[in-house]
């Protein structure tokens, strides 16, 4: 057993803290999901047009197709685009309920936050 292992619990979380609450732990793997420079690129390259099929958004980034289908892969587990196969083509596009619902939570969290650190200095 690894450090690593002996460290985190089998969801991941550290042994030493309480799982992170289940809006908070979806937040967080939707910031993940933002957390590489290419699936951000690969957000903006849809915003162009909402409906992409795989093999454009490939052609207008650096990588591999294998590797840009695993980045698009991370967007889609997050909520954040939708994946459709007909035949042997795959076609993402923007998921609009996912990108408000994670503005709205963030617009929350930090609001939350900000409050919190006015109430204490408040103090």
């Amino acid at each position: 057993m690894s450090d690593q292992d002996q460290l985190q619990d089998n969801e991941g979380h550290a042994k030493c803290c309480p799982p992170p609450a289940p809006e908070l732990a979806i937040l967080a793997e939707r910031y993940k999901a933002l957390s590489h420079p290419v699936r951000l690129q690969i957000l903006q390259i849809m915003a162009e047009n909402a409906h992409k099929c795989c093999m454009d958004i490939v052609s207008n980034v650096p990588l591999a197709q294998s590797t840009t289908s695993q980045h698009l892969k991370v967007l889609a587990n997050a909520g954040l685009i939708t994946l459709q196969t007909k035949g042997r083509t795959t076609c993402a596009q923007l998921n609009e309920e996912g990108l408000s619902q994670l503005l709205g939570d963030s617009q929350s969290f930090l609001l939350a936050l900000a409050n919190q650190k006015q109430e204490e200095d408040a103090k």
